[in-house]
């Protein structure tokens, strides 16, 4: 663009030395068409600049992101389906297993009684609020 630029500023000089308005007009037009040019090439370059850092710090920043999900996901992630089929089984274990035989009378009448209270004396017991 500036050789374009400089190529252009050249032939306004030579037209300005041959006196012919016409070229003179032309070559100032082409002057100002080519520093627009050089002008919007500039801004074009500062606006990549910008994004070329910006785009450095938010790609780092996102593939921090995307490592900690790949090691999530490769080694968290294992060790909980790891876990999960290990409760699974579990469940499964439990759940296969015949329930208990249900208390029949006769078991019951030889356990001994776990809510009446202990006497070492012979007799028969009475209620505390009935002693007179």
């Amino acid at each position: 663009m500036s050789r374009e630029l400089a190529q252009a500023e050249q032939e306004l000089l030579t037209a300005r030395l041959s006196g012919l308005p016409e070229a003179i007009k032309a070559r100032q037009m082409a002057v100002n068409k080519a520093r627009l040019a050089l002008r919007e090439a500039e801004e074009r370059l500062a606006c990549v600049k910008q994004w070329r850092r910006q785009f450095e710090t938010q790609v780092e920043s996102r593939a921090k992101v995307v490592t900690q999900l790949r090691h999530s996901l490769a080694h968290d992630m294992r060790k909980a389906v790891a876990f999960l089929e290990g409760a699974a089984a579990t469940l499964a274990a439990y759940a296969d297993m015949a329930p208990p035989p249900p208390l029949t009378p006769q078991v019951r009448a030889n356990e001994p009684d776990a809510t009446a209270p202990h006497s070492s004396t012979a007799g028969p017991q009475v209620p505390d609020g009935d002693a007179a």
